[in-house]
């Protein structure tokens, strides 16, 4: 019986090893293209960093699943690539230093998690990125091992003007993450002369409502689709949530009214020197579009502009202005993520004033109140080590590892020492857990 027993035990422990996706053990790219080619699989690249919350809950709530593990283990080699090094790198992960940087700089990885997909010839053939659902990232997989609707067959077809608008639609979202800017360019015209020449009826379709989110940025208050989700909100509704015509006219009155009066560039990336004149801006809103709701998009827009800015004292302003007048819902997916411990660690990140780093601590400490989870702990451990509170630093990380291997225990999973025990360690010897400013 205690034979059955180990072996029962054994059976159970390899049923959760093998529930997610296995990744590669291969040692560099080019030993992976060479088994690609051998198998006639396709490669997918989860490319990542140690510090991005994002990609960890990819590995805690989608990289795990039975579904995605059964369907990316037996059509795909998956590589985990990380994008940034740590002390505590393993040799497997340090040997694949040089192939993780190649692989940002020749497809222009800038954000984390990004999704990158090959053909078994090694051929880029999708590429997504940013926190995805199980369902999200199940069918943009199926969708980059389909050869009809691969990037290279649809590129190819399109310059022979074999495109029905639907797939001109799919190729310009393709072209888009593949940062082909000059073919998404002439795909968007190509398909924007069908989508203009559309009356009301044929306007509206799931499909239009996909292109038009994908050139939601060229819209302006010219366009007749704008006025229909401003003034008819509930014909654009049909096709998503209860909020999808607002959310589209706010983009619009963003990219149409705030940006040109705060930045240099269309982009946002170059700020006027000139302080925001908020007031102004708002008074412009209400009088031009005054269904809007014109408070909250300011508020919300001010500590994206402050953040980009790096005005870290108005950002935290900001943020109290719109935890006051919105507090966090636990119910909505990531809210207590994103709105508490995500800004909290931004300024722990980046921000060296007391007086702020208080404020964010309040941040940390009411989304463990809220929704207590290892990454907030360490969020909460690591703004009380950098304000000088040594003793209760150590105590709050200590309690973000031990529910690490909680959680991970709860799944099956081996836990092994990560980020979480590392802080923890360099609390204990007095080494910060930040980089230095620039």
């Amino acid at each position: 019986m205690r034979h059955l027993w180990i072996l029962a035990l054994i059976a159970s422990t390899n049923l959760h090893a093998q529930s997610g996706i296995r990744w590669t053990s291969l040692q560099n790219w080019k030993a992976v293209l060479e088994e690609a080619k051998r198998t006639n699989k396709y490669i997918f690249v989860d490319a990542y960093a140690t510090w991005c919350g994002p990609c960890k809950l990819m590995d805690k709530n989608v990289y795990t699943q039975v579904n995605v593990g059964r369907f990316f283990n037996s059509s795909f080699i998956s590589v985990k690539a990380q994008m940034d090094s740590t002390s505590k790198d393993s040799p497997f992960t340090q040997g694949w230093y040089a192939d993780a940087a190649a692989l940002q700089s020749v497809y222009a990885v800038n954000a984390f998690p990004s999704f990158l997909f090959f053909s078994p010839e090694g051929k880029l053939v999708y590429r997504d990125k940013g926190y995805l659902d199980t369902d999200h990232f199940m069918r943009i997989a199926s969708l980059a091992k389909n050869k009809d609707n691969a990037y290279p067959s649809l590129a190819d077809a399109f310059r022979k003007h074999q495109l029905d608008p639907d797939q001109q639609l799919l190729l310009y979202n393709q072209a888009m993450e593949m940062k082909d800017m000059l073919l998404a360019d002439s795909v968007r015209k190509a398909y924007k002369n069908h989508f203009d020449s559309l009356d009301d009826k044929a306007l509206l379709t799931e499909g239009n409502m996909s292109f038009l989110q994908a050139i939601g940025t060229q819209i302006t208050l010219r366009d007749r689709i704008f006025w229909i989700a401003y003034d008819a909100p509930e014909k654009f509704n049909r096709f998503g949530d209860p909020t999808y015509a607002a959310r589209f006219v706010e983009m619009v009155a963003i990219n149409q009214i705030i940006k040109p009066l705060l930045w240099k560039d269309y982009a946002g990336r170059v700020a006027f020197d000139a302080i925001p004149q908020w007031e102004g801006i708002r008074a412009l809103l209400k009088t031009q579009l005054p269904k809007l709701k014109t408070d909250v998009l300011i508020g919300n827009y001010q500590i994206k502009y402050y953040n980009y800015t790096r005005n870290w004292t108005e950002f935290a302003k900001a943020v109290d202005r719109d935890l006051a007048t919105n507090p966090p819902d636990t119910a909505k997916h990531l809210d207590v993520y994103m709105r508490l411990n995500d800004r909290a660690w931004t300024v722990f990140q980046n921000c060296n004033d007391s007086s702020v780093l208080r404020t964010a601590l309040g941040w940390s400490e009411w989304s463990n109140r809220l929704q207590p989870n290892s990454q907030q702990l360490d969020t909460q451990g690591n703004l009380l080590y950098k304000l000088g509170r040594v003793q209760e630093a150590i105590i709050s990380q200590e309690q973000a590892v031990q529910r690490e291997k909680d959680e991970l225990g709860s799944r099956g999973i081996e836990y092994k020492e990560g980020e979480l025990a590392h802080n923890l360690q360099k609390m204990k010897k007095g080494e910060p857990t930040w980089k230095a400013s620039k």
